[in-house]
């Protein structure tokens, strides 16, 4: 390379050592800084290879003006903000896989590569390992003539820890992000074209990732891959190349160095080598390092791409809840229709703090595992629509939306203004009715405790206080409890947590009053502010943690569960 290539390194855990090991090796390599969110190990990992500086804020570090490219080894989920972030900054980006985690995120962090000039990549090894480039000058000679049918295996064993990262969704866990982009990219990168024909059978673990899948694939050529994969039962990672002339094997394909071909006729066997599994690493960074002088095709963003499109085809992680996205200006939807959807939308944000632009859309693709949840949803109009969402929030069901233009021919007739916004917005309501009632009991109890009791009690009135708030309290809880989330799996668990929210929320309220007494506004108003904005997140709390169904979070049903 003409110059040194100056990195800065986005994360310092177990990957980050074994990239910071391949880049100190390198000769037109530098590294000027690392970041990680805990300091400690971004210094530790500096000091062991003298690089200068050490940062906390990827975002900080992005703004030097003497790093040219970036190395993103953090969490998947982590990749898509990071790498954005990176590009962004005009900085070249070397991600590990994956790389995004849907095809969304690819689409956008490739538009900002193209208009910031830079070089977007995937740390894919089965892209840049020398034995997959021998291969394919193979294939290409026709020696093995067409292809017809690829076979994937890729199998871990990895314990039933819920809490690990393999299990867990919060951290893109599942089958296919982790191990099933290898498989896939191996496809892809032997199959003329993207496949456009997929099809799978998926065992889902207890968190509701993908824990087991088989995929079919086929493209428009005809020629047709079968994918195994699984995080808790063992299989070797063996690719299978059949063509009309031969087959090729290869094992331990994501850093394989060695392919044996047999071919058909005789049944010969050839066996070809070309580099080595350590240095899988190596060779990203040396095909990353030409891409930047301009040979760009050695990075595959395309094949990634691709990848990314047949993940989104099969959707397996997640088994995603499918939901119509209206356009309301194309679709001329009414007024009333369009401010109903806004604020049905607001409220939904508020409680479960996931957004649904359209919660009223007539399009919902629905995974198996939750026909359960469907069946037990109280409604039949809009408001089984909105309480089967929040259900599904509740669980961490991904929304997956897709962009539909509504037919508005009869949309007047559809929505009863009054009656319907009452029954989407009824629990709410009772919530606060309930509310404003207990308020009233509270300030009467207060009056007559305040009467009876000995009026030289130096504490009568703080007793009195805290008597009719006991009481009123308790009231309320029971109302809550019975009428208006309708929930009694037990009392006494459900009592304690509404009394300890009860106290913090009342806690809360005198030091925030307290903490603003000095903003040039009365202090009732100050009061009356700062106590609605807690009565949504009294209203949010009960509803989530005080009075949550005990099956309402499980994320597939009990017959599927281990």
């Amino acid at each position: 390379m003409s110059k040194v290539l100056r990195y800065g390194l986005i994360g310092a855990g177990v990957f980050g050592g074994i990239h910071m090991n391949t880049l100190s090796l390198m000769d037109y390599c530098e590294v000027k800084a690392i970041c990680d969110k805990h300091i400690e190990s971004a210094q530790e990992l500096a000091a062991k290879y003298d690089v200068p500086d050490v940062y906390s804020d990827y975002n900080e570090m992005l703004k030097r003006d003497d790093i040219d490219a970036v190395a993103v080894v953090i969490s998947d989920k982590a990749h898509k903000d990071a790498t954005i972030a990176a590009l962004k900054a005009g900085k070249h980006v070397l991600c590990e896989k994956s790389i995004t985690l849907n095809s969304d995120e690819l689409d956008e962090a490739i538009s900002l590569a193209e208009e910031n000039r830079v070089v977007l990549a995937e740390a894919m090894t089965i892209f840049h390992m020398p034995i997959y480039k021998a291969l394919l000058e193979k294939v290409n000679s026709g020696d093995l003539g067409e292809l017809r049918l690829i076979q994937m295996n890729f199998g871990s064993y990895k314990e039933y820890n819920m809490n690990n990262r393999f299990f867990n969704r919060n951290l893109a866990g599942g089958a296919m992000l982790d191990i099933g982009v290898y498989a896939l990219s191996f496809v892809r990168m032997f199959m003329s074209s993207c496949p456009n024909d997929v099809l799978s059978q998926v065992k889902y673990a207890e968190t509701g990732v993908d824990e087991q899948a088989s995929i079919l694939l086929k493209n428009k050529e005809e020629e047709m891959a079968t994918v195994i994969l699984s995080l808790h039962a063992k299989q070797p990672k063996r690719g299978t190349i059949s063509f009309d002339k031969g087959y090729v094997e290869i094992f331990e394909y994501p850093r394989g160095m060695e392919a044996k071909i047999t071919y058909t006729a005789d049944g010969h066997c050839e066996t070809i080598s070309a580099g080595q599994t350590k240095d899988a690493l190596l060779y990203e960074v040396e095909d990353m390092e030409k891409a930047i002088e301009g040979d760009t095709a050695l990075m595959h963003l395309d094949y990634t791409n691709d990848v990314m499109k047949i993940s989104r085809m099969l959707d397996l992680r997640n088994g995603s809840l499918i939901l119509g996205k209206r356009d309301y200006k194309k679709s001329k939807m009414p007024i009333n229709i369009r401010i109903g959807n806004r604020l049905s939308s607001a409220y939904f944000k508020v409680i479960t703090g996931k957004s649904c632009r359209d919660t009223q859309t007539g399009l919902r693709g629905i995974p198996a595992f939750l026909y359960d949840t469907v069946m037990k949803t109280k409604g039949s109009r809009f408001d089984f629509e909105m309480n089967f969402l929040t259900k599904c929030a509740d669980m961490r069901v991904p929304f997956y939306f897709v962009n539909i233009i509504a037919d508005c021919s009869n949309c007047s007739s559809n929505f009863r203004l009054i009656k319907d916004t009452y029954l989407i917005y009824r629990t709410p309501l009772r919530f606060a009715t309930a509310s404003i009632g207990c308020t009233i009991i509270d300030l009467v109890l207060f009056t007559i405790f305040a009467y009876i009791l000995p009026s030289h009690m130096f504490f009568n009135i703080m007793l009195a206080t805290l008597m009719a708030r006991v009481v009123s309290g308790g009231i309320n809880f029971l109302i809550n409890r019975k009428v208006i989330f309708g929930n009694t799996d037990n009392g006494a668990k459900q009592a304690l947590r509404f009394f300890i929210l009860f106290f913090c929320i009342m806690c809360a309220s005198s030091l925030i009053v307290s903490a603003l007494w000095f903003l040039p506004i009365p202090v009732t108003l100050t009061k009356a502010i700062v106590d609605l904005l807690l009565w949504t997140v009294n209203y949010k709390m009960q509803r989530i943690w005080v009075f949550k169904d005990s099956n309402r979070l499980k994320r597939t049903p009990k017959s599927k569960r281990k």
